[in-house]
């Protein structure tokens, strides 16, 4: 929350993320309206909604209804490449780069970037600009 009341006005852009709980949507809903007025008039606020399950509700419409942001992206559970890739000290974009987890993250880059990018290569061009 400081960090918003800090940085917010320079934001086009403010990531949310998430599990698809009730109790984290109610107080993303809360914490979203105290933000709202730190944030520049052309700021978006959306959600990352992490370890979703289509099987098991609720479904990010619900979740973006019930917290009145939209859903800018949805992650699998891949609680099996994720403890794998923790247990081993690396990026789950390293150890299972094809996994469906890591797909939704290219795809979620790309959206936030503004443009395609090349699957194979993202990540490395993310981590080199990182350093």
């Amino acid at each position: 929350p400081e960090l918003v009341r800090t940085l917010g006005i320079h934001a086009r852009h403010v990531l949310r993320a998430l599990h698809p709980l009730v109790d984290q949507a109610q107080a993303t809903r809360d914490l979203a309206g105290r933000w709202q007025p730190h944030l520049g008039r052309d700021s978006k606020v959306s959600l990352l909604l992490d370890g979703v399950e289509s099987s098991v509700p609720p479904a990010p419409e619900e979740v973006a209804q019930g917290c009145g942001l939209p859903v800018l992206g949805c992650l699998p559970m891949e609680w099996a490449h994720r403890l794998e890739a923790k247990n081993l000290g690396l990026p789950m974009q390293e150890v299972h780069p094809h996994s469906p987890y890591c797909r939704q993250m290219q795809q979620l880059a790309s959206t936030l970037v503004g443009v395609e990018l090349p699957a194979e290569t993202w990540w490395k061009r993310l981590r080199v600009a990182s350093w």
